[in-house]
């Protein structure tokens, strides 16, 4: 049930705008040396087009391109057809402008000059600029009555359509009545957002309580704004003056409907007050009967306001906006019963609680207010909200959730004294509390909020000379306060530096505790260095042992190869093939010596470099595992007498005056620089004649005088006191420091700090001596052993090549053997004649022996064997 008001349109004319704009100011013509014609102001051509420029792309931020949905919206607010009207729900003519999504591709405006471009409410931001713009276009003498802006082909020419009346259109000559309008849609946006927040939580109920009040405060100063001065209205406007109410025919800027969306947009505030307190700070689970009777009654005097501020709102309405579309009336008129109805519905909540008291006395008041809030919702509510073409389903809960109530009141009094229902007219009235206001517009859509200001070149001759005189007095009066601070500076960090009293005080002084300094240094060292400086130093231990392990595998690995392998040649010294593993071995025993070498010097380079055992590095960092409190105690503050001998107390203030000495004087320059600006010189200037277009009897110089007097009179004597002030504390200061000196000299206590201190600091340069040492050896032998595993690899892949030498060396043997053993079989009796001889009578010796003798031939082995 969010109300969000409709948009006026801007009706686009860019030569309307500009051209005339440029030749009120031009007079006959700007001059580019910035000399002007008759009448015209000391400006550039290029900086007048410039300003001209920005103020109209700021303009097209409240104008939407043609066709972008004004037809699916036309007639919205008019009461024709059964469209919702918009105050019943956001359009996308909202969303665009709120973003500026018309403009995100807008290849004929340089938007570089625009920030935000992206961000959800750039469009919004954009026009708030407009309108702080307009403002300053007004103060440097733009027209802002139809008289002033009306010049023949020169006429000012501004237009835009009427929320309520999208189909009429109202053209003025009159810059202020072009950013009424502009602050109406701002407003307007203002109630799309509040509309848009997400109520069902805390944050969102508050964002839509401070928009609808944003919305209030901008209609509220619509209503009290002057669009046009005493006698200078129109003809045309002031005939539609008792329409519009002296707004130049103009109806939704008349008082009436003004005063009717401000109480609205209140009203729609306050719901969400309401809402907020019902559903987001309710008492669960209260059990205590007076928290939740202070609460009911809150929540009936909420709504009553809620009722109160809708009443103001259609009472505004009917009397000065009856051009106001109908359904507006029938939805604030749903609205004002249905909230008239809540309050009565948990004011009968105290009522039933007070009956409960009293035995039952006083329930027919309680049954009274129910009925007569159903009655409420269920016939006026639920009307006036159908006429309006509102969602009626919240009337529907709230109708629902009535009955339940007064079915169980009813029953219950039913059961006591049977009273009889209070009648309406007889029911006491309920008091309201109104929890919110209209806010006032921010500095925001003012000019001084804009980090450029517009046609601040815009002044008459004389006093452009005025001005240009007041920024070089002012800036030879900011140079020379400058270079009188940076001098004292100067001093002060050379007397410092020669006194050299930081590390003498920060160990001997009246407080005690140890330096900062120090403490910060050992702090390091047990965060990361003492931990960095064992880890480093065990993995060096281990790189250097894995490097000793792997070249002495790498030895004993060719050695055993290179043996096995001579015995092998010695033992088959006939054996072909096999290559002499001498050449090779040597090489690589070579390279083995050479690794051996380099860990060698690295041992030693190692013991040159930090010496230090595991046994020292942790006696090391156990003097380093000290907590504050403990470090503290090991220094003392300076007896009682050294103290008051040295007037410690006197020195530590004269170091905190000094140390204070940079930020003293770069805040006097800040606050000089500060005055400059806000003293806005060239809008003074300009202030002076409202920018009359004959400027030459007005006498400026008074002005620029007067600033840099005071100025000059508010700074000199600061800096002046800067100066003095180090003068008299740098002597004191320095003898201040002689007498410390020559105390600290003669304490022993300080002797003693010095020495903790030393130890101290020594202890953790040893530390991080060791941990970066070790790092570097760790780093070293993680080098070396790659290249000593390639080493190992090169041997392995010589001894597998022995290794192959020889099996395939046995594998020949074992070949020529089964060669041998073949021809044997190949060679050898025939079966069948060596059983035809033995079937002879032939022993099978002799038959055999006789036929491999004569290969198988039978008759020769049959010779054979009778010979």
């Amino acid at each position: 049930m969010s109300f969000v008001v409709p948009l006026k349109v801007l009706v686009p004319r860019d030569n309307g705008f500009l051209l005339p704009l440029a030749a009120h100011f031009a007079g006959t013509e700007v001059a580019e040396n910035g000399s002007a014609g008759r009448g015209g102001r000391l400006s550039t051509r290029e900086q007048l087009d410039q300003d001209l420029s920005t103020l109209c792309g700021l303009r097209r931020f409240c104008a939407l391109p043609h066709g972008d949905g004004a037809e699916e919206e036309e007639g919205a607010g008019t009461g024709d057809g059964d469209t919702p009207v918009d105050l019943l729900g956001g359009t996308q003519r909202h969303a665009r402008l709120l973003s500026g999504e018309q403009l995100r591709d807008d290849s004929h405006l340089s938007l570089s000059q625009f920030p935000g471009r992206g961000g959800p409410h750039w469009g919004y931001d954009m026009q708030k600029r407009y309108h702080a713009s307009l403002a300053e276009a007004e103060s440097r003498g733009f027209p802002v009555s139809d008289a002033d802006g009306r010049g023949g082909a020169d006429r000012l020419a501004v237009a835009w359509t009427s929320a309520f009346g999208p189909t009429r259109t109202v053209q003025r000559a009159n810059l202020r009545f072009e950013r009424a309008c502009v602050l109406f849609n701002l407003a307007a946006l203002e109630s799309y957002l509040g509309s848009e927040a997400d109520r069902t939580t805390r944050e969102g109920s508050d964002t839509a309580i401070k928009r609808y009040q944003n919305a209030a405060g901008m209609f509220a100063h619509l209503r009290k704004m002057e669009i046009d001065p005493p006698g200078t209205m129109p003809p045309a406007a002031s005939a539609a003056a008792t329409e519009d109410g002296g707004r130049g025919s103009c109806a939704d800027l008349s008082p009436g409907c003004l005063a009717a969306l401000e109480y609205a947009m209140l009203a729609q505030a306050q719901a969400c007050m309401f809402e907020k307190t019902s559903e987001h700070q309710a008492i669960e689970g209260a059990q205590d009967t007076a928290q939740q009777a202070v609460w009911w009654g809150c929540l009936a005097k909420i709504a009553m306001g809620v009722v109160r501020l809708y009443e103001r709102a259609i009472t505004a309405a009917e009397k000065g906006a009856p051009h106001v579309d109908r359904r507006w009336g029938y939805a604030m008129k749903a609205n004002l019963v249905s909230y008239r109805a809540i309050a009565l519905y948990w004011q009968s909540f105290l009522d039933e609680e007070k009956a409960a008291a009293a035995g039952g006395e006083g329930l027919g008041l309680a049954v009274g207010r129910l009925r007569l809030s159903r009655a409420f919702v269920s016939t006026v509510a639920m009307e006036h909200g159908k006429k309006a073409n509102m969602d009626t389903t919240h009337f529907e809960e709230y109708l629902e959730g009535m009955t339940a109530k007064l079915d169980a009141v009813e029953g219950e009094n039913k059961l006591k004294l049977k009273e009889p229902p209070v009648r309406p007219n007889l029911i006491p009235a309920i008091p309201y509390t109104t929890l919110v206001k209209s806010r006032a517009l921010g500095p925001e859509f003012f000019p001084r909020s804009l980090k450029k200001r517009l046609f601040v070149g815009l002044l008459p001759p004389t006093a452009m000379e005025k001005h240009k005189e007041y920024e070089t007095l002012s800036d030879a009066l900011y140079a020379r306060c400058s270079n009188t601070i940076d001098t004292v500076l100067s001093r002060i960090a050379e007397a410092r530096a020669s006194l050299n009293l930081t590390p003498p005080l920060e160990i001997y002084n009246d407080i005690g505790g140890a330096p900062n300094g120090l403490w910060k240094l050992i702090k390091k060292a047990q965060e990361g260095g003492v931990r960095h400086a064992i880890s480093n130093n065990w993995h060096h231990y281990e790189q250097t042992q894995l490097y000793k392990d792997t070249m002495h595998e790498i030895k004993e690995e060719l050695i055993a190869a290179v043996g096995e392998h001579r015995r092998f040649r010695e033992k088959n010294p006939g054996v072909k093939n096999i290559s002499n593993e001498d050449s090779q071995y040597k090489q690589f025993m070579k390279q083995i010596a050479m690794k051996k070498q380099q860990l060698d010097d690295a041992l030693a380079q190692d013991q040159s470099l930090s010496p230090c055992s595991s046994e020292m590095l942790n006696e090391k960092t156990t003097r380093l595992q000290i907590d504050r409190y403990s470090l503290d105690r090991l220094f003392p503050p300076m007896p009682q007498d050294e103290a008051e001998r040295c007037n410690i107390k006197k020195l530590r203030n004269l170091l905190d005056v000094i140390s204070r000495s940079p930020a003293v004087g770069k805040a006097i320059l800040g606050e000089c620089a500060k005055s400059k600006d806000l003293l806005d010189m060239p809008n003074k200037l300009a202030h002076v004649d409202k920018m009359k277009l004959d400027s030459s009897n007005i006498q400026y110089g008074g002005l620029v005088d007067t600033a840099i007097a005071r100025v000059e009179e508010k700074f000199g004597g600061m800096v002046q006191s800067f100066v003095e002030t180090t003068d008299d504390l740098l002597p004191d200061l320095a003898a201040a420091c002689e007498v410390h000196a020559a105390t600290l000299r003669d304490s022993a206590t300080a002797a003693a700090a010095e020495d903790t201190a030393s130890t101290l600091q020594t202890t953790c340069e040893e530390v991080e001596t060791i941990d970066a040492d070790a790092k570097r050896g760790a780093e070293f032998y993680g080098d070396e052993i790659r290249r000593l595993l390639e080493l190992q690899e090169e041997v392995r892949a010589f001894t597998t090549r022995l290794m192959a030498e020889r099996f395939l060396s046995e594998d020949a043997d074992a070949d020529a053997e089964a060669e041998g053993k073949q021809e044997e079989e190949e060679s050898g009796v025939d079966d069948q004649l060596l059983a035809q001889l033995i079937e002879m009578g032939f022993d099978s010796e002799t038959a055999s022996g006789a036929l491999l003798r004569n290969d198988n031939a039978y008759e020769a082995s049959l010779n054979d064997c009778l010979s």
